[in-house]
C-alpha cells in the first residue's frame, strides 16, 4: 500500500465520490429525481451522498455512474474508492468533537501528495539574517 493510501481518510473520499456523483449527474443532464428514482430512494439521499454526508454504497455509486454514462474506467476508479471510504482512521478516536468540516480538511490533507506556499512579503525564517 501506497503511502497515500494509507491515508485514505473516509470524510474526504466521500467528499469526492459526492463530487464525482454530482459531476457526472449534471454532465449526463440528469436531475436528482431522475437517480432518486432509479435507485428507488427520496430525493434527499441522493443529495446526502452527493454532499458526503452519508457513505455511498459502492454498488449504488456504479448504478449511478452507469446511469450518468460515465466511462467505465472512471466509475473502476470511483467504485473503488467508495469500498475504501468505510475504513477507519486515525482520527476515529476524536470524532465526536471534531466539526465535519475539519474532518473533510484532515482527509483532505491526507490525501494530498504535494504542499505548496507562496508568501510574496514574508521571507521564511531559515533563510533569514541578522543583518535583515
Amino acid at each position: 500500500m501506497a503511502e497515500s493510501d494509507s491515508r485514505a481518510d473516509p470524510s474526504a473520499l466521500r467528499w469526492l465520490i459526492g463530487h464525482e456523483l454530482r459531476s457526472a449527474r449534471i454532465g449526463a443532464g440528469k436531475k436528482q429525481a431522475d437517480a432518486a428514482q432509479l435507485l428507488g430512494c427520496v430525493q434527499s439521499r441522493i443529495n446526502s451522498f452527493e454532499t458526503a454526508k452519508v457513505q455511498q454504497p459502492p454498488e449504488e455509486v456504479k448504478k449511478l455512474l452507469r446511469f450518468y454514462g460515465t466511462d467505465v474506467d472512471q466509475v473502476d476508479r470511483i467504485v473503488s474508492l467508495a469500498a475504501r471510504a468505510d475504513q477507519s482512521t486515525w482520527w476515529a478516536p476524536f470524532s465526536d468533537i471534531l466539526p465535519d468540516w475539519f474532518r473533510t480538511f484532515i482527509g483532505l490533507e491526507g490525501l494530498a501528495t504535494a504542499q505548496f506556499a507562496y508568501e510574496s512579503k514574508l521571507i521564511p525564517g531559515q533563510i533569514q539574517t541578522a543583518d535583515y
